[in-house]
């Protein structure tokens, strides 16, 4: 048999029941995440937040990359103060 004749591999979701988007997203709700508590302090205030989204960027100089919606009441602290 050559490739253009190659049935296509099984997926094996042919028998997996639908999930709905309430399903779904009331599982993905109950995923654990580590939580960071992430702060600031400087002349914009102080502030602070609990964020899931943090991760190690490098170690020099050290660096995280930290997820804040511009829409949060800290955002303004933030970048007003310029540092976590």
């Amino acid at each position: 048999m050559n490739l253009s004749q190659t049935p296509p591999a099984s997926t094996g979701m042919a028998d997996a029941p639908a999930v709905t988007q309430q399903d779904y997203r009331d599982a993905m709700s109950r995923v654990g995440a580590a939580v960071n508590v992430v702060t600031t302090d400087g002349p914009g205030g102080k502030a602070g937040f609990t964020a899931s989204a943090v991760c190690s960027v490098t170690d020099s100089p050290p660096t995280l990359l930290v997820c804040l919606n511009r829409g949060s009441s800290v955002s303004p602290a933030f970048q007003a103060n310029g540092v976590l």
